[in-house]
């Protein structure tokens, strides 16, 4: 069965780090299909990546950095305006729990809002 799960949104101001999901539960996952986001800014094109960090305990995680980052730049998506979909092939990792971080990379405009994201997750029903 497939779930659609809202895990981040908030304002990116400009470059660096941005923002970071709660933890969110994956031991019961049985793939992450997709990352779904809808950026804006009124006064120039948003630039963002995206990246994820396991977590054995919820509360501390490894660093965005150990790890390939799910999306590098919304550029390549031509209009990073309005909503998109990222089709991924992540097995659940041996941690429980995942966190999913956005920053801006670029010129990334200071008043650039991540409006949602969102996994697109596949889960097992015994």
């Amino acid at each position: 069965m497939l779930r659609s799960t809202p895990v981040l949104q908030g304002l990116i101001s400009g470059t660096g780090p941005g923002i970071v999901s709660s933890a969110i539960p994956i031991n019961m996952l049985t793939s992450i299909c997709a990352l779904m986001w809808q950026l804006s800014s009124p006064t120039s094109t948003p630039d963002v990546q995206f990246q994820y960090a396991g977590s054995i305990d919820g509360i501390n995680r490894a660093s965005f950095t150990d790890v390939s980052a799910l999306l590098t730049s919304t550029f390549s998506f031509g209009s990073p305006q309005g909503l998109h979909f990222l089709p991924l092939s992540l097995n659940v990792m041996n941690a429980p729990f995942l966190f999913i971080g956005c920053g801006g990379t670029g010129s990334n405009p200071v008043d650039t809002t991540l409006l949602n994201c969102w996994l697109l997750t596949r889960i097992s029903i015994n």
